[in-house]
């Protein structure tokens, strides 16, 4: 399968005015070069959200906290694409800490659709894409035509489907939903929760698909 060609955020790199990449050293196989926080911001605000905190270290909060500081933010949420370790196990740190909400799927703190943060304008909304892992969940932001993704789909290898949490038709219907949720409200970027971000989400969405389905 050929790959997209595709840009990996350094630590710290905007992706537009509306997402920062927090991008933490736990490389593995799995994680590729490490997990990518997600930081969406009004770039006129001073409150923010951050999607996927990372693994349960502290230097992975401070590394974000590095960042927050860096522009004068305060977070008034922690969303979450999923609850796995790499991706969610410093959630607990950071709420206490940061005294922000965690929302996320799996403990039943977020729902489908518009998605209110008190002091955020960022028009946000959430929407699950199961099949990674049952609480899968995808964070759009309108304002920059993109979408948070985790661990839905990648630029640089097919997706992992967690049997028994995650499951093959679930992904394959999530895939499916993804692209219209592409083509509808015109996504350009897809900001993924390791590795490059993908700037041609339809083409890779059906490289994917058609890559589930020959095997």
């Amino acid at each position: 399968m050929v790959l997209p060609r595709a840009h990996t955020p350094e630590n710290g790199a905007m992706v537009g005015p509306w997402a920062q990449c927090v991008r933490h050293p736990n490389a593995t196989p799995l994680t590729y070069r490490g997990t990518n926080t997600w930081i969406l911001a009004h770039p006129a605000e001073d409150r923010c959200v951050v999607v996927d905190p990372g693994p349960d270290d502290t230097a992975c909060v401070e590394r974000i906290e590095e960042a927050l500081a860096a522009r004068g933010l305060a977070v008034a949420a922690v969303l979450l694409t999923h609850d796995h370790a790499d991706h969610a196990g410093c959630a607990p740190i950071c709420a206490e800490r940061w005294g922000a909400p965690v929302r996320g799927l799996r403990a039943g703190t977020l729902a489908a659709g518009p998605l209110e943060v008190a002091g955020v304008g960022l028009s946000l909304e959430a929407v699950p894409l199961p099949g990674h892992s049952s609480d899968s969940a995808a964070f759009y932001v309108a304002e920059g035509d993109l979408m948070v993704t985790g661990d839905v789909l990648f630029a640089q290898s097919p997706t992992m489907v967690c049997w028994p949490d995650g499951r093959m038709d679930d992904y394959l219907e999530s895939l499916d939903a993804l692209a219209r949720f592409v083509v509808e409200r015109g996504i350009a970027v897809l900001a993924t929760g390791h590795g490059p971000v993908i700037e041609d989400p339809r083409e890779r969405i059906e490289m994917a698909r058609s890559h589930r389905v020959r095997r």
